[in-house]
């Protein structure tokens, strides 16, 4: 029994040990513990503090939350509303596309016809002075006419009423066919 006794001595000994160094352990925690607990201390005091503040900002949160909900609702129903016409801005946009193909082919037809306009346009623009000339040249064979006129009211009104349409014929006639010049000369 020597030997067992030994081994309880031993056992007994280590046991003791290991539960000195436990409480030693427990010891050391507890002293961190308090030192820490002032600290700890004036947290909670702090977050006792700031809690009114924060009740009172979740309370105001609170009081938005309905109208956030009313706002939610007011966008579902309009969202219902505009996938409603959806399907016929779809359809909308479907008949442009169709009726592009033929726009862009009359696009491409008046492009082709422009050189042609263009061309028209710059020979208008080289006959525009001398249809001026002609206009201006019957607007002074027509004063010339209608004093002429005057004139021959004087000398006798009926000779004056009866020869000036067929003077007033006769020079438009020569000034549009240039006639009128070459017998002057």
């Amino acid at each position: 029994m020597n030997k067992l006794e030994f081994i309880v001595k031993i056992t007994f000994t280590l046991s003791i040990v290991y539960l000195a160094t436990a409480l030693l352990l427990f010891v050391f925690e507890i002293e961190k513990t308090r030192e820490a607990l002032p600290d700890i201390l004036n947290n909670a005091s702090k977050v006792t503090e700031s809690a009114p503040l924060i009740i009172n900002e979740v309370a105001l949160i609170r009081g938005e939350i309905p109208g956030i909900l009313g706002q939610v609702e007011k966008t579902r129903d309009e969202m219902a509303q505009i996938r409603a016409q959806i399907p016929s801005i779809l359809e909308e946009v479907a008949k442009v596309r169709a009726v592009v193909p033929p726009v862009l082919k009359e696009v491409s037809e008046t492009r082709a016809m422009v050189p042609a306009i263009l061309s028209e346009v710059k020979a208008s623009r080289m006959e525009a002075p001398i249809i001026l000339d002609k206009a201006q040249q019957l607007v002074g064979e027509a004063r010339s006419i209608s004093s002429d006129a005057g004139e021959g009211a004087v000398q006798g009104t009926v000779k004056g009423v009866i020869t000036a349409p067929f003077r007033l014929i006769k020079d438009g006639v020569d000034a549009m066919t240039d006639t009128g010049k070459e017998e002057k000369k």
